[in-house]
């Protein structure tokens, strides 16, 4: 259930005394704290992997999306980088707390937002492989635990036990409009020419929020959502796992390198990733933060300077409990010849098989009910072996 205002203020006040007795309908706070703590971002509209990760080892790179690529890349290793705009990731990386994934993908292969994400939840095979969410069968399977779900409403990842989550939304975390314009972008999606008109659209309606309007509800709601969900996670007896969310990662035009759209919200992100660790506090050396997205977007630009629904993108880690400062990736390369279907980053690995590595290796989950139970159509997934310290 959602909080009404009365419960909202009393779960502030509890939050900013310590106190492990709120009355926040759905969520217990009795029994021992479970110290291993796992979040979940979603980034909901396909985050560009290439331009978030770019692979500057690649020779393919500058030729294929020149216009695209940040002037000033972090560097990494193993012939990759990160945008400018995660500096926060960067620093974790080197110090050894953040881990990237590249090329990854569900099993989802076209390019619809909501069956992507449906997939991505669900943690089956295809959209429609399954009616809960592989967080809701984990919280089944262990029912000590307890969830958060930073939304107005909690989603299909934590469908399949009521009892085991709870929400809380900060207002204007997600705008109706976002969910509309993303059934459109579908719509539109395999016509180049209406594509690329309702892209400038879009576009345009949003210039006046991303760059003259102070930042107001929707721009800060990521932030508020990161405060709240880790001092959350901190209380004694409290939720061990928190799902959030951004939108707004759809970036059909004008998505830019070193400035412009993409590196807004790859600022934002970084901004909130480094707030949930500020308020975990000494709880972030035992915690996993997983960001992932539905699918990436096409290697070249299309004829409004951004990028189309594409397949393979990239996966981030960070926290305390990660065996981090590592480039996990079976890389494919840019080459026209080995892009999928001629446009997109080859996926070379299942994003399941991420998360059954931390649930396994995190929070101490066999690996035959990771298969069988949570990821129900995944009997020989590989589980990605050496992430957690």
């Amino acid at each position: 259930m959602a909080m009404n205002a009365r419960s909202r203020r009393q779960f502030l006040q509890g939050l900013a005394l310590g106190a492990v007795a709120l009355n926040v309908p759905g969520l217990c706070l009795a029994g021992a704290p479970n110290r291993k703590k796992t979040i979940l971002v979603i980034l909901r509209g396909g985050m560009d992997g290439l331009g978030a990760v770019p692979p500057v080892g690649d020779p393919w790179l500058h030729k294929q999306r020149s216009a695209l690529v940040a002037p000033e890349v972090l560097p990494l290793d193993r012939g990759f980088g990160l945008h400018p705009g995660l500096a926060f990731t960067a620093e974790k990386f080197a110090a050894k707390q953040a881990i990237v994934c590249h090329a990854v993908a569900t099993p989802y292969r076209s390019r619809s937002h909501f069956a992507a994400q449906d997939c991505l939840e669900n943690g089956s095979g295809s959209a429609d492989g399954a009616r809960d969410g592989w967080l809701g069968r984990l919280l089944q399977a262990r029912r000590d635990e307890q969830a958060i779900a930073m939304m107005t409403t909690v989603p299909l990842i934590c469908a399949g036990r009521p009892d085991g989550v709870s929400n809380w939304s900060v207002s204007g975390l997600r705008d109706p409009r976002d969910a509309l314009l993303e059934r459109l972008s579908d719509l539109y999606a395999d016509d180049p020419q209406l594509a690329s008109s309702f892209a400038e659209a879009m576009e345009l309606d949003r210039l006046m929020g991303d760059d003259d309007r102070p930042q107001g509800r929707s721009r800060n709601a990521l932030h508020a959502a990161c405060e709240v969900a880790a001092r959350t996670l901190r209380l004694e007896g409290g939720p061990s796992i928190a799902v959030l969310e951004d939108t707004g990662w759809d970036t059909h035009a004008r998505q830019g390198a070193g400035q412009g759209r993409l590196a807004r919200q790859l600022q934002r992100l970084d901004a909130g990733l480094r707030l949930l660790a500020e308020h975990l506090g000494p709880v972030w050396s035992d915690t996993v933060v997983m960001v992932v997205s539905e699918f990436g977007r096409t290697v070249a630009t299309n004829g409004t300077g951004g990028t189309d629904h594409g397949t393979g993108s990239a996966a981030l880690l960070l926290g305390g409990a990660l065996k981090g400062g590592q480039i996990i990736a079976d890389w494919p390369g840019l080459a026209p010849e080995a892009l999928y279907q001629g446009r997109d980053l080859r996926p070379t690995m299942d994003l399941r098989s991420i998360f059954a590595g931390v649930l396994r290796d995190h929070l101490k989950l066999d690996a035959r009910l990771i298969r069988q139970q949570v990821f129900v159509d995944a009997q020989r997934l590989p589980i990605q072996d050496q992430l957690i310290a």
